[in-house]
């Protein structure tokens, strides 16, 4: 049987206080790279640019029990720190880590895991009840993300009829499709194999209506 420590905050009001202090880090990304040759099927984005963040996680690797909870695997996403514990939350869209109960085992949505950085231990804490630590295994790693709040943009490959060339340039905002910013435009092969939006600049080298093959000559302009 796992050795397993349990300890108890003395009275609510002792236990650790969760912190809300991290920043993940942002960056900018495009894709693909300029002077790359690619291929889409139609639908698929020809460019896409936005923001990402690159976030701490920690990944539960074996199950475990400490007191009453039952420890899944899975994903918590770190929100904070102070000078002698790390915070965390669970990743809800991955699902719950944290069960609990003693007749019938359910997810504890609000209950947020603190890591202590000297010993490891892994605490759970939960409104309204003591915190209660032990030992379960996990890994560090980080995870890159779309971040909701940026500002996104694609062109995205619409067809080909004829020697008509169909592109889409969307925006978009909280995940959500600005239609004031979306346009679709038609481009004439038989003028240029070059076409371009809002800055980007790309080669056809062929295209058919599932199909498209092209070179990236410039990313979109800055925005």
């Amino acid at each position: 049987m796992k050795k397993l420590t349990v300890l108890f905050c003395l009275t609510l009001t002792a236990c650790s206080t969760v912190k809300y202090n991290y920043t993940p880090e942002s960056r900018r990304f495009t894709t693909p790279e300029v002077e790359t040759i690619v291929s889409v099927g139609l639908g698929e984005p020809l460019m896409d640019q936005g923001r990402v963040v690159e976030r701490d996680i920690i990944e539960i690797t074996e199950e475990g029990e400490i007191s009453a909870y039952d420890i899944k695997k899975g994903k918590l996403i770190k929100i904070g720190e102070d000078e002698k514990s790390e915070f965390f939350v669970q990743d809800l869209l991955a699902g719950y880590v944290i069960h609990a109960g003693i007749i019938s085992v359910t997810p504890q949505p609000h209950a947020t895991i603190q890591i202590k950085k000297k010993s490891g231990e892994f605490c759970v804490n939960r409104p309204a009840d003591v915190t209660v630590c032990g030992d379960i295994r996990f890994n560090r790693s980080k995870e890159t993300v779309v971040t909701n709040d940026s500002f996104r943009r694609t062109l995205l490959y619409s067809g080909k009829v004829g020697n008509k060339l169909k592109i889409s340039y969307r925006e978009f905002s909280n995940d959500m499709a600005r239609a004031a910013f979306s346009t679709d435009v038609e481009y004439d092969l038989n003028e240029s194999n070059i076409i371009g939006y809002a800055g980007a600049r790309l080669e056809v080298i062929k295209a058919n209506n599932t199909e498209i093959t092209y070179k990236v000559l410039k990313h979109f302009g800055e925005r």
